[in-house]
């Protein structure tokens, strides 16, 4: 509010003056001319508003920020970035770039495969018809290879069960069998929900 006075009378001022040198003004020159020094010789009130905030958030160990100065530099922050060209945004960094072809990477490759290989477990999948007639083809398909491959079992005809060995890693794997393009879980093997509400064969692989 200060501040807007003192513009006011400085507008005031700026008008008797140019009044004064075409003729029109009734206030004497050396009155003017007073005023002038009077107005050019007062002090900001901004700068000082500003250092007593300062102060007076020091003396609460607050820091006191000006919305004003933020707000330029933010701008000239703007204006800068603006300038720069889009290749000064990236720098050449030097160092190692590792790739299918690099030596350390399939050496380290090579150990994590031989580590899962030494760590499989082997299991049989037994499948025992309960019909008449044994079925022409059965297979079994599960979540230990995300169900993409059917795995064709092998019946024995002395056991009279069919069976397929597979190398699993340590988990639980839930599985069904395919019989003559039906899928059916056995009454031999535990039994669970999957995540989708789906019944199937499941098994504890340790």
């Amino acid at each position: 509010m200060f501040m807007n006075m003192i513009r006011n009378n400085r507008k005031d001022l700026d008008s008797s003056l140019i009044n004064t040198r075409e003729g029109t003004s009734s206030m004497p020159q050396t009155e003017l001319s007073t005023q002038e020094n009077a107005f050019d010789a007062a002090i900001d009130v901004a700068d000082v508003s500003r250092a007593w905030a300062q102060e007076y958030y020091r003396l609460f160990d607050k820091n006191f920020i000006d919305k004003e100065l933020v707000q330029q530099m933010v701008g000239q922050i703007q204006q800068d970035y603006k300038k720069l060209k889009e290749q000064e945004l990236f720098t050449k960094e030097e160092g190692r770039v590792f790739s299918n072809s690099d030596k350390t990477l399939k050496n380290f490759e090579r150990i994590l495969a031989h580590a899962k290989r030494s760590n499989l477990r082997l299991h049989k999948f037994v499948y025992r018809s309960t019909r008449l007639l044994q079925p022409r083809q059965v297979a079994v398909s599960g979540s230990f290879d995300e169900r993409k491959e059917k795995h064709k079992l092998k019946f024995n005809h002395f056991s009279k069960v069919w069976n397929f060995t597979l190398k699993l890693l340590p988990g639980e794997y839930y599985y069904k069998f395919y019989v003559d393009g039906e899928w059916i879980c056995t009454d031999d093997d535990l039994k669970d929900n999957d995540i989708y509400g789906n019944i199937n064969n499941f098994v504890i692989i340790q």
